[in-house]
């Protein structure tokens, strides 16, 4: 499935530590927390902060944990 073809998601950034480049989006559907990155965000100069209402691709990520790609920032 291409990523035109996969459906994303929309949240709200609940934690992120930008020293560390890592956070988690609390996502709308209610459904658990999701690791995000900074090196999945979708425009490299994004500047991630808590409460940004972001849209992202969900995926299977380390340890059983689903993981957020392609992120962009929509609001915030």
């Amino acid at each position: 499935m291409s990523d035109e073809t996969m459906l994303k998601e929309e949240g709200v950034i609940k934690m992120y530590d930008a020293d560390k480049g890592f956070g988690f989006i609390k996502p709308d559907s209610g459904e658990l927390d999701v690791f995000m990155h900074v090196s999945q965000a979708q425009d490299r100069e994004a500047t991630f902060t808590r409460g940004q209402t972001v849209r992202y691709i969900l995926t299977d990520g380390k340890n059983g944990r689903k993981s957020a790609a392609k992120i962009e920032i929509i609001c915030g």
